[in-house]
């Protein structure tokens, strides 16, 4: 029981602390981001990780899915000459599903009793702590986030929110930082080519961001596929084949956790004239294995792979 708990747990900080799926936003005959001083834009995000583990003592193979939604108002307060954005990120709403062999378990933001299970307990308010902030990041043209402020004051928040020595309280530090926000971000706003794109053209971007488990490193190659018509839009179709690598060394709690290589693929709607991104979808798995000693002095080792599907859709609410 206390493994599967680290398991949760592991899954919680897994998809608190990174976003590795790219997400374009924006393909003209520049390139460019099109942002406008003061006019919002909302996106929902959907990650679902299904971990399939196996090796476990007396448990044999085991199964556990998250699913994390979460909704985010980006208002543009400043836009440069040369198309540099200054953007407000604020949380709207954020909800996790999980899928357990205990059971399935659900905390929501939006709900005003906690659940019974103190971890569970503990993310929920974290989650709700979140809601109404904002962060602040200043982000090129071609999606380069220059800068990122307010992780540490949003850190600090969700730390008063939480029981002292919540194991989801002592992660905060690593990450909720302004470093790591801007990793997020930049893996989720890709880096553009700033040069016209022709169908069947590609461009590679490598972005960097921390994690808990280990910084995680995405090698991107993108490629235009044409132009299509979707919901009575002109949208270009941009396919990404996508290379991620986590460096060794990560823990959760007393197990020692490494990653494997990791291979994805997924498409992107764009629409090229406001510079805006309709829909994208990508998919991730990374291999890995955990290994810890029990109490008893007796070495533990479990392998499993993580499948990951994102989805990020522009909203009205």
């Amino acid at each position: 029981m206390k493994l599967v708990r680290l398991l949760v747990a592991a899954a919680v900080m897994m998809l608190a602390g990174s976003a590795i799926a790219p997400a374009l936003h924006g393909q003209d005959t520049a390139l460019r981001y099109r942002w406008t001083k003061g006019q919002s834009l909302r996106y929902r995000t959907v990650q679902e990780s299904n971990i399939a583990m196996s090796g476990i003592p007396g448990a044999g193979d085991m199964s556990l899915t998250t699913t994390m939604t979460e909704v985010h108002l980006i208002t543009p307060s400043d836009v440069a000459a040369d198309g540099t954005a200054t953007l407000g990120v604020k949380f709207e709403s954020m909800k996790l599903d999980l899928a357990t062999p205990m059971g399935n378990m659900s905390v929501d933001s939006a709900t005003s009793g906690p659940p019974s299970d103190p971890m569970l307990a503990d993310a929920q308010k974290m989650l709700q702590a979140a809601i109404g902030e904002s962060v602040t990041m200043v982000m090129s043209p071609t999606g380069a986030v220059k800068s990122v402020d307010g992780m540490a004051r949003l850190s600090a928040k969700l730390k008063a929110a939480m029981p002292a020595g919540s194991p989801l309280a002592q992660s905060l530090d690593a990450m909720m930082t302004d470093e790591s926000f801007k990793g997020t971000m930049g893996l989720s706003f890709a880096n553009l080519p700033d040069k016209v794109v022709k169908s069947g053209e590609t461009w590679t971007t490598t972005l960097t961001a921390p994690n808990p488990l280990g910084a995680m490193t995405s090698t991107n190659t993108f490629t235009a596929k044409g132009v299509e018509r979707v919901d009575g839009k002109d949208v270009t179709r941009i396919g990404v084949a996508q290379k991620v690598s986590v460096a060794p060394g990560g823990t959760i709690g007393p197990m020692s956790v490494t990653v494997s290589d990791g291979t994805g693929e997924g498409d992107m709607l764009v629409d090229h004239r406001l510079g805006q991104v309709v829909r994208s979808a990508t998919h991730l798995t990374l291999p890995m294995t955990m290994s810890m000693t029990a109490p008893d002095g007796t070495s533990m080792s479990l392998t499993g792979v993580t499948k990951t599907n994102v989805t990020m859709t522009l909203v009205d609410r």
